[in-house]
């Protein structure tokens, strides 16, 4: 199970699980599973099983269980609820699945314990070091000197920019790169994209994290003491410097 924020590369991460195992990838639309019931999801599982092994994604699995009891919505995902645990409590086929979601707070307590679901991850905002090798990844697509060992950008200027860019999600620098490469080609200039075309870019967009702060920040306290992080330590050159009140360290 994988939580986070929106861009942060949950449904990515989904993909390359899929392709790592060498299994097919099966997305769900959990709002047809909503409209359909239990009944629909019993007959998608029949299928999904009757193709394993395969990677079974659940994409946005917080929205199966916004009950509206007015609608009678509730009684609909206390159906599914019941069909989706007893599957994945006594499932045998080789069925590996992946679920996210933004609010984990909005799913049952019965779907998040050992047993359902092996692991939970909180996908955060991408460390100083993601950061440069998220821009390195999108940048090289269009200026060919991002493939090169050394870097265009100098250590000074990619601290400048990992120091603008902090909070950022990864489908945020990667929209940044290409403004800057498609803003170069309609100016008929050559593609080279450094620090200046870059910030411009960043200065020009409202990052989600400034957008809407609190419940970004209520995403992530409600999963730092369920989920374990999805990111190791940032240890580069390039990460912070761990700052008390008397100063760094």
């Amino acid at each position: 199970m994988l939580v986070g924020p929106p861009g942060t590369g949950k449904t990515l991460a989904a993909n390359v699980s899929a392709r790592e195992l060498g299994f097919p990838l099966v997305s769900v639309d959990t709002g047809a599973v909503a409209t359909g019931g239990a009944t629909y999801l019993k007959r998608l599982l029949t299928r999904v099983e009757a193709c394993a092994p395969i990677l079974l994604y659940f994409d946005e699995l917080d929205k199966l269980f916004t009950a509206n009891t007015i609608s009678g919505e509730e009684s609909g995902s206390q159906q599914i609820l019941g069909t989706l645990l007893t599957w994945l409590q006594d499932k045998r086929s080789a069925v590996f699945v992946v679920a996210t979601l933004n609010r984990l707070d909005a799913l049952p307590p019965e779907l998040t314990r050992v047993g359902r679901f092996d692991e939970i991850f909180y996908v955060g905002f991408p460390t100083a070091i993601e950061r440069k090798q998220i821009i390195t990844l999108h940048a090289s697509r269009f200026d060919q000197r991002y493939h090169c060992v050394d870097s265009p950008l100098s250590e000074a200027q990619w601290r400048i920019l990992l120091g603008k860019t902090v909070n950022c999600t990864g489908a945020e620098l990667a929209r940044m790169v290409e403004k800057a490469a498609r803003k170069l080609f309609h100016q008929s200039l050559p593609i080279q994209i450094g620090l200046h075309e870059l910030l411009v870019e960043r200065e020009a967009m409202v990052p989600l994290y400034v957008r809407d702060t609190d419940r970004i920040l209520a995403i992530e306290n409600r999963a730092r003491y369920v989920a374990q992080p999805a990111a190791i330590e940032d240890t580069s050159i390039y990460a912070p410097l761990i700052t008390t009140f008397w100063g760094e360290i």
